[in-house]
């Protein structure tokens, strides 16, 4: 989801890994690369080698805000968690567009995360270009971003 609205310039990106990853959850690890690494639970990830949420990514000062989305949208798909299981724990990402974006408006809402988990869920088809997190980043200068094609993975013989 990009917002584009007053100062604002940023947005929200959503990676659904699975359709019920609290419950079958996946081999992950973490590392943080050239940057200060502003994530939540990375070191979950890191020690128990799992996650267990969608990941989110937004900018700096939204992290707080997608983590309680999350951790709401984690909570309604999964009536067991902190009642019977352990808590949850949400994996937010950020990237710092404060010079292209109005940061401190706080243009990114709860409901906004929840509209992205929801359209994730569509599978809809992969929005390129300047949209989502990131649109509001700079590189060394130039307009940057995350980009859909910034890494090729293989899994299993497949690209």
């Amino acid at each position: 989801m990009t917002l584009r609205k007053g100062g604002g310039n940023t947005g929200v990106t959503a990676i659904l890994p699975g359709s019920d990853i609290f419950k079958q959850k996946m081999l992950a690890s973490g590392q943080v690369i050239n940057g200060f690494g502003k994530t939540t639970c990375l070191v979950q990830i890191n020690e128990l080698g799992a996650l267990e949420t969608p990941i989110l990514m937004t900018n700096t000062l939204a992290v707080g805000t997608c983590w309680t989305a999350l951790t709401r949208y984690m909570l309604d798909r999964n009536p067991e968690i902190g009642l019977t299981t352990g808590t949850v724990n949400p994996v937010v990402m950020e990237c710092n567009d404060g010079d292209l974006n109005d940061i401190r408006s706080l243009p990114v809402k709860e409901s906004d995360a929840l509209t992205v988990l929801a359209l994730a869920e569509g599978n809809p088809p992969l929005l390129e270009g300047n949209v989502g997190a990131g649109t509001g980043m700079r590189c060394l200068g130039f307009k940057g971003g995350i980009g859909s094609a910034s890494r090729l993975l293989e899994l299993g013989g497949k690209k």
